[in-house]
């Protein structure tokens, strides 16, 4: 039996039910029968979302075998696979197999085809971390790889994740794999500077002057400054997805020249010269001397008393 036939062969069963349904409503509130009669007039307009609701208005307030099975119908019709295979395995447990056996085959071929319906999808996600919505409702567990099964039809998928670009796109019909590799979101760089008229490059272009902010790739970023009259700055910083990171850059000034008077090297110059000329002074003073004849003394020196 083909999958439309299937379709439409649960879904007949909600008029040949309607057509019996005092029967089964029998025993319950006036209000459960009332709405369970408007459903079913809605479902036979083809109005299935307001028959849905009606159904299921219905059913809590007492939980018939054919508002069940009536609810199975009416979702199968909307594509809601997943949720009439649930509906189903819930009429099989409280409907009766001997009074209820036309509604039971019914729902067992309900079942199968809601089941044939169902869509087997295969996301590889990275990083395995990032969150996964799909129609809006998250998907667990977390992982790299996720298989999921899904009601018939397109589907809206959110792929998203802290510090990165989040990735939205839809599953057409057909479109049972797919890879979704996130990209870190730019980071922001901000450099202040203790001098105004500083130049400030990044990765060697120019940014600004004073202060200067920039959108950046994540990773490590060089940042310069240069001013007249200050020693230049420079700083390798590590930029993290999505974030902003701000560079306070003090720049020192560049030293100025002492007296030559007052500067100690000049003096301590200035002390070993004069000393090595003194020493030298001396020892040519001592040569000089060695070299005359020694002093024997003379006849015209007068003693005095």
């Amino acid at each position: 039996m083909s999958r439309a036939l299937l379709v439409w062969v649960g879904l007949s069963i909600v008029a040949s039910f309607a057509l019996a349904s005092p029967v089964h409503a029998q025993g319950g509130t006036a209000e459960a029968r009332t709405l369970f009669e408007q459903g079913r007039a809605l479902a036979t307009d083809e109005r299935w979302v307001e028959a849905l609701d009606v159904f299921q208005r219905s059913r809590a307030i007492v939980e018939r075998p054919g508002t069940v099975f009536n609810i199975a119908a009416v979702l199968m019709r909307l594509g809601r696979a997943r949720e009439t295979i649930e509906t189903v395995d819930r009429f099989l447990a409280i409907s009766n197999p001997r009074r209820d056996a036309a509604m039971r085959h019914s729902a067992e071929a309900l079942r199968d085809a809601a089941e044939a319906s169902l869509r087997q999808v295969v996301l590889r996600i990275s990083p395995g971390e990032a969150r996964v919505e799909i129609d809006g409702q998250a998907v667990e567990p977390a992982g790299e790889t996720r298989s999921l099964t899904l009601d018939p039809g397109a589907h809206a998928v959110t792929v998203s994740l802290a510090g990165h670009e989040p990735a939205r796109f839809t599953l057409e019909p057909g479109d049972d794999e797919r890879e979704v590799v996130l990209q870190p979101s730019d980071g922001t760089l901000v450099v202040r500077s203790s001098v105004a008229t500083a130049s400030i490059a990044i990765d060697g272009e120019h940014a600004g002057v004073g202060s200067a902010e920039r959108t950046v790739v994540p990773g490590p970023h060089d940042v310069a400054l240069a001013a007249e009259g200050y020693l230049d700055f420079q700083r390798t910083v590590e930029i993290a997805p999505g974030e902003r990171t701000l560079v306070e850059a003090t720049l020192d000034p560049v030293p100025h020249n002492p007296s030559v008077l007052r500067s100690p090297r000049f003096w301590g110059l200035t002390s070993g010269a004069v000393a090595l000329v003194v020493v030298t002074s001396i020892l040519v003073a001592v040569a000089t001397a060695s070299t005359k004849a020694p002093y024997g003394g003379s006849s015209n020196v007068v003693l005095a008393p």
